[in-house]
């Protein structure tokens, strides 16, 4: 899957759809309902073992995962952030060009 823009791909992601890259080991996935996002560097043979479980990515991973929060949750929360702050579509605009994107699959239980 490629996208057009950062913000094609920001929008895929909000909309509740996580990614992988197999070529960058990149999983990036909605974090918060404030639009912030999180990712993680898993190897291939990582990402293969969770596809195999059927289960939500994210609930496998532990530490060492990012998050890249958002201008609104900067701006309810009283935490207070810095110039040159990355937000998600900034994050996005570096990996959108990516022609290797797959929805990382599982299956969700309603």
């Amino acid at each position: 899957m490629k996208f057009n823009s950062g913000k094609e791909m920001l929008d895929y992601i909000q909309s509740g759809k996580d990614l992988y890259s197999p070529s960058e080991q990149l999983y990036i996935f909605l974090y918060n309902g404030y639009g912030s996002i999180a990712y993680y560097y898993i190897s291939n043979k990582e990402a293969e073992e969770l596809r195999q479980t059927n289960e939500y990515w994210g609930a496998s991973l532990g530490p060492g995962g990012k998050i890249v929060d958002s201008k609104e949750y900067y701006e309810e929360t009283p935490y207070e952030h810095w110039d040159g702050q990355e937000y998600p579509e900034d994050f996005c605009n570096r990996y959108y060009m990516l022609d290797d994107w797959e929805e990382a699959d599982y299956i969700k239980e309603d």
